[in-house]
């Protein structure tokens, strides 16, 4: 189980510093809004096209015939680069330490390959997370992403 107060120090913070639990500082903290969209975040809606698979947020044919071009029609390529995401570019209002980088981007790919896994139940996905180890000294490059081995 996570350590919780580690991941989010303010929980130590309420209850005239007593502290709280995560579920309860959710509800004094969280929005319908922030649920939806960290909803679509975790359990993204996917688009099959030409025998491959992307997350439908940001896809478009154009993009797709360009990475294909730019791979040399590697499809497993194509589907990595225009899938992955960068951690950073999701919390561009916020800090993190390494242990929550790495919480969150853990959590994400095991949510991704079950919905992958959902949808798709005949297709085996590689889902990565990359340059996202403590000892990275630019997290920015921290990165999750999926595609099918060829």
């Amino acid at each position: 189980m996570p350590d919780f107060d580690d991941l989010i120090p303010e929980l130590s913070q309420w209850n005239d510093g007593k502290g709280i639990d995560v579920l309860t500082w959710l509800t004094g903290v969280g929005s319908y809004e922030h649920a939806i969209a960290y909803g679509a975040l975790l359990w993204p809606e996917f688009v099959e096209h030409r025998d491959c698979v992307f997350r439908a947020n940001g896809f478009s044919k154009s993009n797709y015939r360009s990475w294909m071009s730019a791979t040399s029609r590697d499809k497993s390529a194509t589907e990595k680069v225009m899938n992955h995401v960068h951690l950073c570019d999701l919390f561009t209002n916020s800090e993190a330490t390494a242990a929550q980088r790495i919480h969150i981007a853990v959590m994400i790919k095991d949510v991704w390959e079950c919905k992958l896994r959902r949808d798709f139940p005949n297709r085996p996905f590689v889902v990565e997370v990359y340059d996202c180890e403590p000892g990275d000294l630019d997290w920015s490059d921290c990165q999750i992403t999926f595609y099918q081995p060829r």
